[in-house]
């Protein structure tokens, strides 16, 4: 096992503007590295390009999304859970087939509760090879959907591949507000012209 000590989870609202409604949580792993300093996501890793420890991170999101979701269920709540699962955990036979016994095993009766989201997503997806990630997660989800760099466009067949929605996240990005609302834009739109629901984070 990889240092993972120390890894906290936020649960990020994501609002509906057509209704202003919040519905829906986006689990994040966190790590304070500093006073009031803290890496989000992926960047809590100490090796953020090692595979394997990818892969225990999205376990223990997994782990820790589901004991808060069955907490929050008994407690009468009704919100989903977006729970991240990285691209290089889903293209790995031996680490997705792990990580898919995973969630047979810790989501069974709470399926409808949970959206995947596959993250670290190059720009473009060969349909054949969405297919086989979106399979991998939707018989222990309510939907898979994926984030992209905020240049990704090209999402044609996406639906048809099983994908429900597609996000970008701009948390870091160095671009000027303006930059960024003509790319949420086109982004949108784009989705819109596929039958995808759109997000940004």
């Amino acid at each position: 096992k990889r240092n993972l000590t120390g890894i906290d989870f936020l649960y990020r609202p994501l609002i509906t503007l057509q209704t202003n409604l919040v519905s829906t949580f986006l689990v994040i792993p966190v790590r304070e590295v500093g006073p009031s300093k803290f890496h989000s996501g992926y960047q809590t890793l100490t090796n953020a390009q090692d595979s394997q420890e990818i892969l225990e991170v999205d376990q223990l999101t997994l782990d820790h999304a589901v004991a808060e979701l069955r907490r929050l269920m008994s407690a009468g709540g009704r919100s989903l859970f977006i729970v991240p699962v990285h691209f290089e955990t889903l293209t790995n036979p031996r680490r997705r087939r792990e990580f898919n016994r995973l969630c047979a095993e810790r989501l069974r009766g709470i399926e409808k509760r949970v959206v995947f989201e596959i993250v670290g997503s190059p720009s473009k997806i060969p349909q054949t090879r969405l297919l086989e990630l979106v399979a991998a997660l939707a018989p222990s989800s309510r939907a898979v959907i994926a984030r992209f760099p905020s240049d990704a466009t090209e999402f044609h067949e996406y639906r048809s591949a099983g994908l429900h929605g597609v996000g970008m996240d701009i948390y870091h990005s160095p671009k000027r507000e303006r930059t960024l609302m003509t790319d949420m834009d086109r982004f949108a739109e784009s989705a819109r012209k596929n039958r995808l629901k759109s997000y940004v984070l």
